[in-house]
């Protein structure tokens, strides 16, 4: 074979693993992301086709086609195709049959096996997480495990929250018997625990604790964070708490690993006795997650304004962050290398000077991914540190879009659920996006202009992922980020990272250094609270960008907006780029005049607790935002706000409190910190005071009967409280004063009761929908005997979430409501809701709603003018949401009611 023929051989050979690689790793990302992708909504002209595919039957043809022998025939026809593809491509004088199959359809027929390979491996993977959860019948019950605590347990504000692998269970129980099989399943798998009012545990140590525990399950909403993903995407097999037992006890303290060295150096870094008014302390939540991947004590606060400047990625270990270390300790370690290749090289066949430099570069990178706990983006970049520090060992040119294709492969195959994560999407967009934007020149410009360069070339090129993953876009983020990035880089990241090694030797001295990397960030706090103010004053200003913050784009419109970005990216292409430049503008346009809904009222998932939102036209309502379960975790900020991202909300007209309970009133803080709010109104609090809020909305004022506003087509009235209590003195309305003096005093009949009115159209009748929020039945009662409640209504919000202390049976036969919603958490402790409301309503011929097992509810008229209904479980279904227990626990709770 002569040199002409070789090297077309190689290249022929090159390209098809290429390509086999690239096929397979798409089929592998398939199964994780089809759900999302097929969820978008379609363009018009295709709108008759179904938005989502069923993923129940999908689900049982994948099953039974993954099996070692599926998999091998699909090996085979693929290595066969490769054969036949690699021989037309290498032989010129090939039959005359090469002419007509090298054009399209073995090439087409090689890359769908490939893919189709990658696919059915990567369903396969998904299928053994999802059934590697704990055995359902184990949901609830009293457990005695014996377990090894892993990984760095988290303090909170009440207790701890903490991951451990299960080495024994048993089963509290007088018949145990029958749940040993189950019980089996669960030793050796990994679980996610919180511990109430403990506030020391180590990793390594062993323990016989009391517990109850759980499958992963998350919250249900059209969009927001998937935390049953994430949990089986982590490895957990079931999530629970410790119960507060005398016999939970400590049996032994083993080897804990590098988790004890980190464990350890958080102790001396950011443990409670470093917390004595030290100068960093109010960034050691910053700090700590830059030096250990730790962010459990980053503030709700400092995350707002992180998320506001499109900062988030510098405050963890990430790609940037490992790719520094390792460039770093490669320049470091030239010096060294340098004087071993003068001095000792006669001595040495070796070539110190590559070799030192890649050792240090590669083993820096491997701890410092190590201490992230090799999350996606640390993981990308360290496959990326490695490859391109062997192509320098063995002095071979290597492509980084081949690295990028291995190092995703590598993931894939590790965790077939990464391509959900935000940070494998955003990672490997923001380095492609780099190549092509700055690959293609000729000249590389000068580093002055590559960085702010950088920054636009992210912004624009991120923005379709960001739409797409319903995350915001910062306007101000290139600005922020062209001065937060070489700061970081530069000074705060090296100084912790100095003051983690110097704790080994000095820990007063690595206290020093901290402080100064705490002092760097309050600089950069300062810089960013101010630009953070950028979006607010865009709204100030009447430039509504609440569209350019929202993905609900058609199919097409985003395919449009992803070329065009690609088009504005290229380098020396200016006619490309000014058609890039009009086919942006002309799909946000678009955008921001679409047509609003007339009406649609979605009752949010948020667990035990309560979050209703309702669009009419271009108006926007709130009732009630969940609850608030930690300083930096509440439903406002975490479930609401996402939500309302998603359609493009940037303001509501109406917000409204029914109580001052948690479950009701905790997650507002958390929205009036993003969310502009015009009217804010709140039901009487057990100490009723409006000051905390005052400034933070235009209107503020306590709930009453007699109020009333228009939100788009609904009319909405207060029917309850009567009364409005204030310092301690209740205002008297007429004939009632006395009795409602009565009525109110618990705290849940404070609630803010609301009657929402659809106007009929057409002849139409009116629609009715009731908020009752949480009174009880005394309040109840006194409504339906002043007659104050509409008859035969469309839609009831159950009061107190299905408790047997509210639902009485004159306002459920007086209400004869079509659907009843109760917005509860799943396997919550209360029973809610009970069997007797259930059966209550049922009586009445209501159909009965749950958001803990449907997930949210979405209300919505059709064109006829009728009111229907949808659960979010059932009408976008993943592959890891179990629907059919759901639906067997509902028909059992139905049943029983019955």
């Amino acid at each position: 074979m002569d040199m002409h023929h070789k090297s077309k051989f190689i290249l022929v050979r090159y390209r098809l693993i290429r390509l086999s690689l690239l096929c397979f790793t798409l089929g592998l990302g398939l199964p994780a992301i089809s759900s999302r992708l097929l969820l978008m909504p379609l363009p018009a002209p295709l709108s008759f086709l179904p938005n989502a595919l069923p993923y129940t039957t999908l689900a049982d043809v994948l099953h039974l086609m993954y099996s070692p022998l599926t998999l091998l025939i699909l090996l085979s026809v693929c290595c066969f195709l490769s054969m036949v593809y690699w021989r037309l491509r290498r032989h010129s004088e090939a039959h005359v049959l090469k002419h007509v199959l090298k054009k399209v359809p073995i090439q087409l027929l090689f890359v769908l096996s490939v893919v189709l390979l990658g696919f059915v491996f990567g369903f396969g993977r998904l299928h053994n997480i999802v059934e590697a959860q704990m055995p359902q019948e184990l949901e609830g019950e009293n457990l005695v495990l014996e377990l090894i605590v892993l990984g760095l347990p988290q303090v909170n504000h009440s207790g701890l929250r903490f991951e451990a692998t299960v080495h024994s269970a048993e089963l509290l129980a007088s018949d145990a018997s029958s749940y040993a099989s189950a019980l089996e399943q669960l030793v050796g798998k990994k679980i996610r625990l919180s511990w109430r009012d403990q506030d020391q545990l180590k990793p390594g140590e062993r323990w016989r604790l009391t517990v109850r525990l759980k499958r992963p399950r998350g919250f249900v909403n059209p969009e927001g964070f998937d935390y049953h993903a994430w949990l089986l995407q982590q490895g957990y097999a079931a999530t629970g708490y410790v119960k507060g037992k005398a016999e939970n006890r400590l049996l032994s303290v083993g080897d804990a690993g590098f988790s004890g060295h980190r464990y350890a150096l958080r102790e001396r870094l950011f443990g409670e006795q470093n917390e004595q008014g030290e100068p960093h302390l109010k960034w050691q939540g910053v700090l700590q997650a830059l030096l250990l991947g730790d962010k459990s004590r980053i503030t709700q606060a400092q995350w707002t304004v992180f998320s506001a400047t499109g900062t988030v990625h510098l405050m963890a270990i990430s790609g940037l962050h490992i790719g520094l270390v390792a460039a770093l300790f490669y320049w470091l370690a030239r010096w060294p290398a340098l004087v071993i290749n003068v001095y000792v090289r006669a001595r040495l066949p070796w070539d110190m000077l590559r070799i030192v430099p890649v050792l240090a570069s590669v083993f820096a990178a491997t701890i410092y991914a190590t201490l992230a706990g090799f999350s996606i983006p640390t993981l990308r970049a360290w496959i990326l540190v490695l490859v391109l520090n062997m192509a320098v060992l063995l002095k071979r040119r290597t492509s980084v879009f081949n690295t990028l294709i291995v190092a995703a492969l590598v993931i894939l195959l590790l965790d077939p659920m990464a391509m959900l994560q935000p940070g494998f999407v955003l990672s490997f967009s923001a380095v492609a996006i780099l190549l092509f934007a700055f690959g293609f020149r000729a000249k590389p410009l000068p580093w002055w202009q590559q960085l702010p360069l950088a920054q636009l070339v992210i912004f624009v090129g991120l923005s379709a992922a960001l739409l797409i993953l319903n995350l915001p876009i910062s306007l101000s983020g290139p600005v922020a980020n062209l001065v937060a990035v070489p700061l970081m880089s530069f000074v705060t990241i090296p100084l912790t990272l100095l003051a983690g090694m110097l704790s080994f030797i000095n820990n007063e001295l690595a206290m020093f250094i901290l402080t100064i990397a705490g002092h760097s960030m309050q600089w950069l706090w300062v810089f960013l609270s101010e630009l953070s103010q950028f979006d607010d004053w865009l709204d100030t200003a009447r430039l509504d960008t609440g569209w350019l913050k929202s993905w609900r784009f058609s199919s097409l419109s985003l395919i449009a907006f992803t070329g065009a970005c690609l088009l504005l990216l290229m380098p020396r292409i200016a006619s490309l780029q000014l058609l890039a430049l009009s086919l942006i503008l002309g799909v946000f346009f678009s955008q921001s005049h679409q047509v609003k809904p007339a009406f649609t009222m979605t009752v949010l998932d948020v667990g035990q607790g309560l979050a209703i939102v309702t669009q009419s036209q271009k108006q926007v309502e709130l009732y009630d935002t969940g609850a608030r379960f930690s300083p930096s975790f509440d439903i406002g900020s975490r479930v609401v706000v996402p939500f309302l991202r998603s359609q493009g909300i940037t303001g509501i007209d109406q917000l409204t409190i029914s109580h001052g309970d948690n479950d009701h009133i905790g997650g507002l803080d958390g929205v009036l910190d993003v969310i502009k709010v015009n009217t804010l109104r709140i039901g009487a609090l057990g100490e009723p005071s409006l000051t905390e809020w005052r400034g933070r909305t235009e209107a503020l004022d306590f709930c009453r009967k007699g109020q009333g506003w228009r939100t788009g087509l609904v009319e909405v009235s207060v029917l309850w409280p009567d009364v409005l209590v204030e310092n301690d003195r209740i205002e008297r309305d007429g004939r009632g004063g006395a009795k409602n003096k009565r009525l109110l005093n618990k705290r849940n009949n404070h609630s803010c009761v609301l009657s929402m009115r659809i106007p009929g159209e057409a002849g139409r009748p009116d629609r009715h929908i009731v908020l009752l929020g949480d009174i009880e039945k005394r309040v109840e009662s006194w409504l339906v005997q002043q007659r104050r409640l509409p008859q035969n209504i469309d839609v009831l919000i159950a009061a107190h979430h299905g408790s047997n202390t509210s639902s009485v049976l004159s306002l459920v036969e007086h209400v004869r409501a079509k659907h009843v919603i109760f917005s509860t958490g799943f396997r919550n402790r209360y029973g809610h809701p009970t069997q007797l409301v259930k059966q209550r309503f049922i009586e009445t011929g209501a159909r009965l709603w749950n958001t803990a097992t449907q997930g949210a509810i979405r209300i919505h008229l059709d064109g006829n003018g009728e009111i229907q209904l949808r659960a979010e479980r059932a009408h976008a279904p993943k592959l890891w949401t179990d629907l059919q227990a759901d639906l067997v626990m509902d028909q059992l709770s139905l049943k029983a009611a019955q």
